[in-house]
C-alpha cells in the first residue's frame, strides 16, 4: 500500500460520529463537498437519515441551487478563526466550526484535493465510497476501478499477458501500483502520476506540426488548448463530441484554431444513432439498452474515410474498445499513435493493451498516470 490514503478508513470511528449526530449526543453539523452525480446518488439512495446542512462545491453557479432539497453553498474563502467561508447566491454566508463540522467529500476526480484542503482547516472528513452501510447505491456504477477487483483465472492469465508486453519499467510499476490500489480500495494516486499533461507525453513520444489528430470525446475543447501550448500547430485536428450542448461551446472554440474539425457524434464500432446520457456537464456515456437521454449520432472511424492520421486520443467513458473496433482499418493502414484511456471499466487495463499488440504486433504499450486518484489512466 502506498500514498496518503493508505490506512484503512474508520468505519466505526465514523459511524459512531454520525450516530452521536442523529442521537443527539453531539452537535455535529454533516456538509457535503461535490455537487455532482456521486453526491446525487448519495443522497437520493440513503438508507438513514442523515442531518445534511448543505452541499459546498466550487461551482459559483450552482448555489443557487439544491439536491433533494439540501442547499448547494459555494466556498468564499477562509474567514474568521481559519474557518471555511461558503454562501448561497445573494444570501448570507457561514462559517462552520472545525471542531463540530463533518464533510462527507462527494467528488472522485478531485477528492485528495479537497481532503488536503479541508483536513488542513482542521474539519474531519470521510468519502461517500466508505459509508456503504448508509446507502442502497450500487458504487460499482460510479467507481468501477475500486469494485471489479481481477478474481477469474481468465483474467490473471491475461494480466500477467498485458503486463509482459509494457514497454518499460515505469509503466510495469504504474500497472502493479494500480492493481494494488484496486485491491487495497487506495484512492490516491498522486505518487504514480506523470509529470506530463495526458495525451503528451513528450518523451515518449515524437510530436510534429504536421500531426492529423483525432480526438475522441473532445468535450468543450479542452484538449485544443494544451495541444496548442505544447504543438503551436497541426496539418488537421478533427474533434468528436456527441452531447449537443457541449457541441455548440465546442464549435466556437474552434473557430479560435485553424485546420480544426468538430464532429457532432460519438465514436463506435458502428454506424446509427444511439441515446446518450449526460452528467453533469462531463462524463456522459452511450445507453446500453434503453431509450432515454439524448438522440445521437454514432460513426466508426473506419467509415469516414480520413486520408490520413498520425494521433488518435480517446476519452469516451468505457466506449473506447468500441471505437477501437471501429478504426481498426484506421489503424492497419496508418499505424497512428495512439492514446487511449484504460480506466472506465476494469478489464480495459489489460484488455486494450492486448487489442493494439494484436493488431500492430510492432506497437510500443507505455502506461501512464494522470489523475490524483484512478482516473485518467
Amino acid at each position: 500500500m502506498c500514498g496518503r490514503c493508505a490506512a484503512p478508513f474508520d468505519s466505526v470511528r465514523f459511524a459512531a460520529a454520525l450516530g452521536a449526530c442523529l442521537w443527539g449526543k453531539a452537535m455535529k453539523t454533516i456538509f457535503m463537498w461535490g455537487a455532482g452525480n456521486v453526491c446525487r446518488h448519495f443522497l437520493q439512495h440513503l438508507k438513514k437519515d442523515l442531518p445534511v446542512q448543505g452541499i459546498v462545491d466550487r461551482d459559483p453557479t450552482l448555489s443557487c441551487d439544491t439536491i433533494c432539497g439540501i442547499p448547494i453553498y459555494a466556498p468564499l474563502g477562509i474567514g474568521a478563526a481559519d474557518r471555511l467561508k461558503i454562501g448561497r447566491d445573494g444570501g448570507e454566508y457561514i462559517c462552520p466550526p472545525p471542531r463540530d463540522t463533518i464533510f462527507i467529500i462527494t467528488t472522485y476526480v478531485y477528492y485528495i484535493s479537497v481532503k488536503d484542503y479541508l483536513e488542513s482547516l482542521g474539519y474531519e472528513t470521510a468519502f461517500a465510497y466508505d459509508l456503504r452501510e448508509y446507502t442502497d447505491v450500487d458504487w460499482s456504477s460510479l467507481c468501477r476501478i475500486h469494485y471489479d477487483v481481477p478474481g477469474a483465472e481468465d483474467d490473471c492469465a491475461e494480466i500477467r499477458e498485458a503486463r509482459s508486453i509494457l514497454a518499460d519499467e515505469r509503466s510495469a510499476a504504474v500497472f502493479d501500483a494500480l492493481l494494488e490500489k484496486r485491491r487495497e480500495r487506495v484512492y490516491d494516486c498522486t505518487d504514480i502520476r506523470s509529470e506530463y499533461p495526458q495525451y503528451l507525453e513528450m518523451d515518449l513520444v515524437p510530436f510534429c506540426r504536421e500531426e492529423t489528430i483525432v480526438d475522441c470525446g473532445a468535450f468543450r475543447g479542452d484538449g485544443l488548448r494544451i495541444f496548442k501550448e505544447r504543438l503551436h500547430s497541426w496539418k488537421m485536428f478533427h474533434c468528436f463530441e456527441p452531447d449537443a450542448d457541449n457541441f455548440r461551446i465546442l464549435q466556437e472554440n474552434c473557430r479560435k484554431y485553424e485546420r480544426t474539425e468538430p464532429h457532432c457524434a460519438a465514436v463506435g464500432d458502428y454506424d446509427g444513432q444511439a441515446y446518450f446520457s449526460q452528467g453533469a456537464n462531463a462524463g456522459g456515456e452511450l445507453q446500453q439498452g434503453g431509450a432515454a437521454g439524448q438522440r445521437i449520432e454514432v460513426c466508426r472511424l473506419d467509415s469516414l474515410a480520413l486520408s490520413e492520421v498520425t494521433y488518435i486520443t480517446a476519452d469516451i467513458e468505457g466506449s473506447e474498445m468500441a471505437m477501437l473496433e471501429g478504426a481498426r482499418r484506421t489503424i492497419e493502414r496508418c499505424h497512428p499513435k495512439l492514446a487511449v484511456c484504460v480506466y472506465h471499466k476494469a478489464a480495459d487495463l489489460w484488455e486494450i493493451p492486448l487489442w493494439l499488440k494484436s493488431v500492430n504486433p510492432a506497437y510500443r504499450i507505455y502506461l501512464r498516470h494522470y489523475g490524483e486518484t484512478a482516473v485518467d489512466t
